[in-house]
């Protein structure tokens, strides 16, 4: 049995599409399905919806756009309504044997490779990505096979040096037991984004939310699927992302800013974590300001 848009329900794969390059779908209004999984990597650009989603095991609320790349094997859910009446979503899925697996062992592609490596986790790239391109994303259904194929390589290419954050960095929503913990999460969170170039250690950050050192461990864990040391440098690299797209900072005062004292181990986890360097992510961000001011001169 499938759901109306086609998905399939709880723990069984969507068929495979045998002998396409990227199997392309368009839906008027939001997603909403239960969860489900692929044997391919998704693509799917949402232009309005108002809800929840699913990666894995952890919920998120959806508000308006949502780009999001979810791997192989990795099951996900959608409860969603459309904030407009002309709302609607376009899923791109294909396989790295339908790209090529020669063409991704080439270096040339080694940040779409990284990209497809990080979607096995979920990536979400930022609302306001290029309109450039997810009009792209948009115009998929009206290509023909050959130029869809070339048309998805030129996303995940452009994708790969975008901002993007992941699935595992934002906060189980179902892991919650209580408001309470949600409340203590968010001050915990509120100390240690206020002055990310201290450190916070983890008997302060448990005294903080008002629980032992081991019950707190736990609770971060639980709700965030990493230990409170990942956490910490995973907020940190966010917001030395933000200085990096809005600010005129260095990389070495950007990492000291945010906590690191080595510019070489910042350089290091941010690679880990955003798949490029932190130059080569300012220029990236720069191209995207570029072409949006550019489509913005165009439409006055």
């Amino acid at each position: 049995m499938t759901e109306p848009n086609g998905l399939v329900p709880e723990h069984r794969p969507t068929p495979p599409f045998e002998g396409r390059i990227v199997r392309v779908e368009h839906y008027a209004g939001a997603p909403e399905s239960t969860r489900h999984f692929h044997r391919e990597y998704e693509l799917i650009y949402v232009t309005g919806a108002l809800g929840e989603r699913e990666v894995a095991s952890v919920r998120s609320p959806v508000a308006g756009k949502v780009l999001l790349l979810v791997g192989p094997d990795l099951s996900h859910s959608w409860t969603c309504s459309a904030t407009e009446e002309a709302s609607c979503y376009v899923v791109l899925r294909f396989s790295e044997d339908s790209l090529g697996k020669d063409m991704l062992r080439r270096p040339a592609f080694g940040a779409v490779r990284a990209l497809l490596e990080h979607a096995r986790h979920g990536v979400v790239f930022p609302a306001d990505v290029p309109g450039a391109l997810t009009d792209r994303i948009q115009r998929m259904p009206a290509l023909s096979e050959a130029r869809r194929a070339i048309a998805v390589w030129d996303i995940l290419t452009e994708l790969a040096e975008a901002p993007r954050t992941y699935c595992a960095d934002e906060p189980d929503l179902s892991a919650f037991h209580s408001p309470q913990e949600r409340d203590a999460f968010n001050l915990v969170r509120e100390i240690i984004l206020a002055q990310p170039n201290k450190r916070v250690s983890l008997s302060e950050a448990a005294r903080a939310a008002g629980m032992s050192v081991s019950s707190f461990s736990r609770f971060i864990r639980r709700v965030t699927g990493t230990s409170f040391v990942d956490y910490v440098n995973r907020a940190k690299l966010s917001r030395a992302a933000d200085l990096l797209r809005a600010s005129d900072g260095t990389v070495l005062e950007i990492s000291l800013e945010v906590g690191f004292n080595s510019v070489s181990h910042f350089n290091r986890l941010f690679m880990r974590l955003h798949g490029c360097s932190p130059a080569r992510y300012r220029r990236s961000c720069s191209r995207s300001n570029a072409g949006q001011a550019r489509g913005r001169e165009a439409e006055s």
